[in-house]
């Protein structure tokens, strides 16, 4: 079935692509390296996750997931003058961590969190890219527009993945999560290669 090994598929490109930007070596695009490294270990555990089930990839997707819109978030601001990127944005995946080593004794609803996360960032960013006064300053002024263009695709990508979320959980009320695997594989074969695409646009401005 092809919904099994798409996973690994998005995870080998995505690998290739942190590959080259890590043989860049430029200072500039380490960030971006960084993000999609992480990305490619998200979608290698999600696959791994629904292909065997075991309880070590349970718990670090969550791990993983709460630190994708968070390293989003410092690749986009460090492209301003002044990064509005602070230590208390490492509090979210710092708690589902915490969450997740410590179930079954702190039931922690992760799910709704981690959606929250998203949409919080998701809508940080779109504010962002919108704001007059929060130009990015260290992008060169030719590619302004375009450092803008992947600032909203990021932001919509964050929001889109709340969106899956939300289809996820209505599979799992009314149709006992039958369509949950594609839902997933589907969901991250788009979400993040797109927003890979948008932090290597903004690293390479």
């Amino acid at each position: 079935m092809i919904a099994i090994p798409l996973p690994f598929v998005v995870a080998l490109l995505l690998s290739i692509l942190a590959v080259l930007l890590f043989v860049r070596r430029e200072k500039t695009t380490q960030p971006a390296f960084v993000f999609i490294a992480l990305c490619a270990l998200t979608t290698t555990v999600v696959g791994l996750r629904w292909t065997f089930d075991y309880s070590l990839f349970r718990l670090l997707q969550p791990i993983l997931a709460s630190c994708i819109p968070v390293t989003a978030w410092y690749c986009f601001s460090s492209a301003h003058q002044n990064p509005p990127f602070r230590s208390w944005h490492l509090l979210p995946p710092m708690v589902v961590v915490l969450a997740s080593f410590t179930y079954p004794f702190w039931r922690l609803p992760l799910d709704p969190m981690l959606t929250m996360l998203y949409v919080g960032y998701g809508i940080a960013l779109m504010r962002a890219s919108f704001k007059a006064s929060s130009l990015p300053e260290k992008v060169r002024f030719s590619d302004i527009d375009s450092a803008l263009k992947a600032e909203r695709l990021a932001g919509s990508m964050l929001l889109l993945s709340a969106c899956i979320d939300g289809a996820l959980a209505v599979d799992f009320s009314f149709f006992a999560g039958v369509h949950a695997l594609n839902i997933l594989t589907i969901g991250h074969a788009v979400l993040l290669p797109l927003l890979a695409i948008a932090v290597i646009k903004i690293s390479l401005s």
